[in-house]
């Protein structure tokens, strides 16, 4: 089951309770599914001042729900939920809070080969044509991807506009605590996010008379996937329709050695007394207590209760009885198959014309839903999962399969049959304390919606039962709400130059490695920054009355540090609007502009991503394949960038930056330029190298194309999609960060000697302080600071780039580009590589109106006032930032140690001349904090 796409701004707030319930409370929940442990694991994280004993009845042997994994050919597959959507935040979360260790499909297995099969042929089949080459594969995809453009036109794209409305709506149930209310029924939950009244009527019709699809795209695409998600056609009602084609995207993962290990962790980490093969057949209200009965004949008392599985099917007799609207499951067959497929079923000659994944449009005279190739052992030897909504018997399996080695079946109620108008069952179903998590299951069932829901039923217990919550506020002033189960983790400005982070000791441990080995005893940690405000090189820009980031202004989706701290720190996120994310660019070479993409600034999503598919046509027009052949070498930088996500358990300790790069497969972009690479590795077309690719590393880096590659590829990641910030400044992650680690903080402090005595380190300041630290952290470049070491250090010569940041609120003067009118300037100027020209880029920061517009110019030298009159028309308000932002990098790049003597002082910036962002600080300071405290804390006495 494909998931749907949640926001990772989700909520750490914590709760303080006045005494209404008690700690002797008992609260029991029958479930032991991602509904039933995700309750429990917010029960604890929420709750400061209650512990509840926790107890979970799970029927079966084994936990897990209905994320259940198959055994054939000795090997386990899933049997359903297999995969999670990248926007899966809390389960996401979960992993990370677990140590789990996420997988994903390579470049071959993501571009998997479709046929919609109606019976008589294949009326859509995709090339299929695996490679171990990642840009072939991107290739093929491009192909098909106009294929099915060629087919469906427009339509596809108005498809993926609801969709994001849909996914944009969604995202509200992750604001913090302090603006999102506990909702008691699920008909307010939804009403409040405004995704109500896609429950009102069937997905078909909300896509006819609604977004206006063509009948073609309905009948085909659409109703494959909503019967391959759901086992049922278009009539199913809108929002779970929505969901599952949110889910048929890209960028999905699942849990290496199975999804259920999810809710085993969270129950294992919850303090839960797990009751396992035992299942509740009664509930019943005594006034102070509910009691549960068992088919094992126990009995059980608990203050609260939680039901955390479907009732449509189960046999518990309330007492007294509760009202939940008739409901029915949609049963799905789910038959495995190891053996080979039959092409003469479908008219075919070889195996291999058989599409990877061969689905069927609604016809009731088509056995099954969908056959998906989930291993290849040979050629003659793969295992296959094949949907249906009636049982699969030998004879028609024999004639769909030339060869049958094993086959297994599974009947499973695996999600609710839905029809519009839905109507839901209350989350509290008898108005005192016992409550309903799959109620919400009426609008979209999935692993994350079941998370969801959990959590908001964690808050209503929490409210209802132990008192009114008082949520921490959020900010850096949370000092007392620190958690003891926090999620773990997933460049800048010249007035705030790097926040010079000496520590005396490092933190013991990170929150990744926390869950499974908590420290028994923490060192004392100081902080010293020069500057008054903390933050470093991610700081703000105040003009006109608004902050903009000076640098470090956005973040990649896939800065898993970044995404966490933004959750555990209760930080909201924000998302680009779609007018936003798809500004135009124009390229300009000093006489015109060499590209200019159209500008739609539509507040109608659809026409944004209309203009958004032209320009893309446009662009491939220009530069070919080369653009495909860009994005399989940066993916490729990504994926292996990710390892560095991996638990500590299979993550070596790295003691010298060259070692962490090998072991990634990143050292070797280190040693040429991103242009010898582009050149000779990917071999990219001049022309897109001279523009597009010298544009972005211009404006991420300001440096040319002869950066080197590791740098380059880093900045070519920064300017695809997803790209987000923090609400009110990304700076709020190091300054939350600071305050929840309980560290001695000194403000306008700047240490100017770090001397080694034996047994510690003497840190003196400017202020005429010294400091003993056995342990000391310098986490600020040194190439511009005037530090004294005693004994000297040897670090790598390296030259810092400065990048010269002008904002300007006015308005921009066409004249200079040579056009008549203001509205015909790109939102975004970028330039090529050439000495004449005087800036790297101007953006619109924000448009107050027509004649009153913010902007932002990079540029190599300062900007006269004489330059920006030029440039500018209009100039109400100038700011003017000069700023060591980042290494000027020069292939082959040296670095320097990580550890400067050999003993107890280390250098995060080591990693700097890597590339340098958020993300890559966050990666190098997690080596330190979680790694080299394995080698050496334990030996100082605290």
């Amino acid at each position: 089951m494909f998931l749907f796409p949640l926001k990772i701004f989700s909520l750490l707030a914590l709760f303080s309770f006045t005494a209404a319930g008690g700690d002797g409370a008992t609260v029991c929940i029958i479930g032991s599914g991602i509904g039933g442990s995700s309750v429990a694991h917010f029960l604890r994280r929420y709750s400061t001042n209650h512990h509840p004993k926790i107890l979970i009845f799970e029927r079966q042997a084994v936990v897990g729900g209905r994320i259940a994994s198959v055994t054939i050919g000795g090997e386990a597959f899933e049997a359903g939920a297999s995969i999670l959507h990248p926007k899966n935040y809390h389960a996401w979360n979960y992993t990370n809070l677990l140590n789990l260790t996420r997988k994903r499909p390579s470049s071959s297995e993501g571009s998997f080969s479709l046929g919609i099969w109606d019976g008589d042929g294949f009326v859509v089949k995709t090339l299929n044509l695996k490679s171990s080459w990642g840009i072939v594969n991107k290739i093929v995809s491009f192909f098909n991807g106009i294929c099915l453009f060629m087919r469906y036109g427009f339509s596809l794209v108005k498809m993926e506009g609801f969709v994001d409305e849909t996914v944009n709506k969604f995202l509200k149930y992750y604001e913090g605590v302090e603006t999102r209310p506990v909702f008691e029924s699920a008909d307010e939950m939804l009403k409040w996010a405004g995704l109500f009244n896609l429950t009102r009527k069937s997905l078909k019709e909300e896509l006819v008379v609604g977004v206006k699809l063509a009948p073609l795209l309905i009948k085909e695409l659409v109703t494959v996937t909503t019967r391959v998600n759901y086992g049922q056609s278009v009539d199913i009602s809108g929002l779970a329709g929505a969901v599952s084609l949110a889910g048929s995207g890209r960028g999905v993962w699942a849990v290496e050695g199975g999804n259920w290990q999810m809710a085993a962790g969270l129950m294992n980490i919850s303090d839960v007394e797990l009751h396992l093969h035992e299942e509740i057949d009664s509930i019943s209200y005594l006034g102070a207590h509910y009691e549960l009965n068992s088919t094992k004949g126990n009995a059980y008392s608990c203050e609260v209760t939680v039901v955390a599985t479907p009732l449509d099917e189960s046999s518990i007799q309330f007492s007294p009885p509760v009202s939940v609207p008739a409901r029915q499951l949609q049963h799905t067959h789910a038959t495995f198959v190891r053996g080979l497929v039959n092409p003469v079923y479908f008219g075919l000659k070889a195996a291999s014309e058989i599409p990877e994944l061969v689905a069927t449009i609604e016809d009731p005279r088509l056995p099954f839903t969908s056959i998906s190739t989930l291993k290849c052992y040979n050629e003659t030897d793969m295992t296959y999962k094949v949907f249906s909504r009636q049982a699969m018997t030998d004879a028609l399996l024999d004639s769909i399969f030339s060869v049958r080695k094993e086959t297994v079946r599974i009947n499973w109620g695996a999600y609710p049959h839905y029809k519009a108008p839905e109507k839901f069952a209350p989350f509290i179903l008898d108005g005192k304390h016992l409550y309903y998590v799959n109620a919400f299951e009426n609008a979209a069932s999935t692993v994350e919606t079941s998370a969801v829901a959990a959590e908001n039923i964690a808050r209503l217990i929490l409210s209802r039962f132990f008192g009114k919550n008082s949520s921490c506020p959020s900010g850096i002033e949370r000092t007392s709400c620190s958690s003891a189960e926090a999620s773990p983790p997933h460049p800048e400005a010249t007035m705030l130059p790097y926040a010079s982070s000496e520590a005396e000791l490092a933190a013991p441990q990170s929150p990744t490695s926390s869950a499974n080995t908590p420290p028994t005893t923490y060192p004392k940690i100081l902080i010293f920054e020069r500057h008054a405000i903390v933050g470093g090189r991610m700081a703000t820009v105040t003009i006109g009355g608004d902050a903009f980031e000076a640098g470090a202004s956005i973040l990649h989706p896939k800065n898993y540090h970044a995404s966490n701290y933004t959750d555990l720190l209760n930080l909201t996120g924000k998302i680009p609007s779609s007018s936003e994310s798809s500004i135009s660019l124009g390229i300009w070479d000093g006489n015109g502009f060499v590209v200019k993409t159209l500008n739609a600034n539509s507040n109608w999503g659809i026409v944004n991503k209309i203009v958004s598919f032209f320009n893309g046509i446009y662009l491939f027009m220009r530069y070919g394949f080369s653009l495909v052949k860009m994005e399989g070498f940066v993916d490729e930088t990504v994926n292996k960038f990710l390892k560095y996500y991996e638990g500590v358990e299979t993550r070596p300790v790295f003691e010298s930056v060259e070692e962490m790069l090998k072991w990634a497969g990143l050292f070797n972009l280190t040693g040429k330029s991103l242009k010898e690479e582009l050149v000779d590795g990917v071999k990219l077309a001049p022309l897109l190298i001279k523009e597009l690719v010298t544009v972005i590393t211009r404006i991420n880096y300001g440096q040319s194309a002869n950066i080197s590659g590791l740098a380059g590829a880093v900045s070519l990641a920064g300017s695809g999609g997803g790209l987000w910030a923090v609400e009110g400044g990304n700076w709020q992650m190091a300054a939350g960060l600071i305050n929840i680690s309980d560290v001695e903080l000194h403000l306008h402090e700047e240490i100017d000697s770090i001397s080694y005595l034996g047994a510690y380190y003497e840190l003196k300041s400017t202020k005429g302080n010294a400091y003993s630290c056995e342990v000391t952290v310098v986490a600020t470049p040194l190439d511009e600071l005037s530090i004294q070491f005693s004994p000297l250090v040897s670090v790598p010569m390296r030259q810092l780039q400065h990048t010269h940041a002008t904002f300007v609120r006015g308005l921009v003067n066409p004249v200079y580009f040579g056009l008549k009118a203001v509205s015909e300037i790109p939102e975004l100027v970028a330039t090529i590589e050439d000495p004449r020209l005087p800036f790297t880029s101007i953006s619109i920061l924000k448009c107050y109106n027509e004649t009153d517009v913010t902007y932002k110019v990079f540029s190599r030298q300062a900007m006269t006032d004489a330059l920006l009159d030029s440039i500018f028309s209009v100039r109400k308000e100038t700011v003017r930032i000069n700023w060591g932002a980042y290494p000027h990098y020069k292939a082959p790049e040296k670095f320097a140690p990580f550890i400067l003597d050999g003993k107890h002082l280390y250098y995060v910036n080591a990693f700097e001349n890597a590339a340098s962002t958020m993300e890559t600080s966050a990666v190098a300071a997690e080596e330190y904090s979680a790694a080299h405290p394995v080698k050496i804390f334990w030996k100082i006495a605290f």
